[in-house]
């Protein structure tokens, strides 16, 4: 049995001992050991990443919401507040209030997220729900919301709290309430991205989040009414994150899967000429390093195909191979793309067109895996007496 891990550059490092046939003289049993041969990992030309378009995602149903900017792809959060005017007018004595202090607080998800960094605070100026897909499906792009800045005082991280201050002046704009008849929700919006130049992805607790316990995103004012100092505690009602891509998103060379906006990536393992057409195919192996920071998996899977020639009309389709699920953390991954593929290669029944990565399911979310050091490790054996 051999060993060989394939690339565009054929480079052969190295032999081990070779040990008996177990079924006899001429037959080799794909569990058998032999030789082991490797090869550098492919070249620049054999590893090219495609953009398909982005799919409508809604991500206001989900247990967590993001910002951020990683791998040249933008991701924006916005959070709505509704605020009792009944409350706040019997606190008032009917008068407007007067906002001392807005603090905006996240429960961040670390172990979801991908590094930290500063964001930015900006007001959405058109309307959104939790359904909203923020795509143009007709044309296959983003159609993110415009935004208008927000002064902020700071942002600190305080435990696993993200604590933003917001201008008191933003918050009381929005909540006037004199001569509102009870029963009035006023409404305060806000929307988070990371800060020009800024490599993180965080990832919030959200509205809908199931644990017990858990804090949600909240909006503390601080206001003065005519006898004293009140504070009061609202829970976001709805949010959602959208994403768009950055200076034209992930560029081919990039080695990225991803679910949301749709990449695929395309790899080509030359077969070198020292491996032999008599030769049994006992595994091929596709391993690769996860890139971190740069990935952002949420759980994505991907799957191994070959791609298939038609011999008559030249036509391309992708022929099912294994699938692995990359999870958030993950350094790396390792999938089985079946024997007889590679079998088929070397014989030359089917003509080696390489394997594309793509994702298996997640259309409804936006996700990434990108890759480093592609490389296919094949176990191969030789009939007894051959060289």
């Amino acid at each position: 049995m051999r060993w060989l891990i394939l690339g565009g550059a054929v480079l052969l490092v190295g032999c081990g001992g070779e040990n008996p046939n177990p079924v006899g003289a001429g037959l080799v049993d794909r569990r058998d050991l032999g030789r082991v041969i490797r090869l550098n990992p492919i070249s620049p030309s054999q590893k090219v990443t495609t953009y398909l378009g982005i799919r409508p995602v809604v991500n206001g149903s989900l247990l967590s919401m993001a910002a951020g900017s990683l791998n040249r792809i933008g991701l924006t959060a916005l959070v709505r507040f509704t605020a009792p005017t009944d409350e706040i007018l019997s606190a008032s004595g009917g008068k407007d209030i007067r906002i001392v202090r807005s603090r905006l607080l996240l429960t961040r998800r670390s172990a979801q997220g991908v590094g930290s960094g500063p964001v930015t605070v900006w007001q959405p100026l058109a309307g959104w729900d939790e359904q909203s897909i923020f795509a143009d499906t007709t044309r296959g792009v983003e159609a993110p919301i415009p935004l208008g800045r927000i002064d902020f005082v700071q942002m600190a991280d305080q435990a696993d709290t993200t604590v933003i201050d917001l201008a008191p002046s933003f918050v009381r704009g929005r909540l006037r309430v004199t001569g509102r008849a009870a029963g009035t929700l006023d409404t305060v919006e806000v929307a988070l991205q990371a800060a020009p130049g800024a490599q993180f992805l965080t990832t919030w607790v959200a509205t809908n989040a199931l644990e017990e316990g858990i804090s949600r995103p909240r909006l503390v004012l601080t206001y003065e009414t005519p006898d004293s100092l009140k504070t009061l505690t609202l829970i976001a009602a709805h949010d959602t994150f959208y994403g768009v891509r950055e200076g034209g998103g992930p560029d081919s060379a990039s080695l990225t899967v991803g679910t949301g906006f749709r990449y695929w990536t395309y790899l080509t393992f030359p077969l070198p000429d020292s491996l032999p057409r008599r030769a049994t195919i006992n595994s091929a192996r596709l391993e690769a390093e996860v890139a971190q920071p740069g990935s952002f998996p949420a759980g994505v899977v991907l799957g191994v195909d070959r791609l298939v020639i038609s011999p008559t009309t030249r036509d391309t389709s992708i022929a099912q191979g294994g699938t692995v699920e990359v999870l958030a953390g993950a350094t790396s991954l390792s999938v089985e793309i079946g024997p007889f593929v590679v079998q088929a290669w070397t014989t030359g029944q089917v003509e080696n067109r390489g394997v594309v990565l793509l994702p298996v399911g997640g259309a409804d979310l936006i996700s990434w895996v990108v890759l480093r050091n592609p490389r296919l490790t094949i176990v191969y054996s030789l009939p007894p007496g051959t060289e």
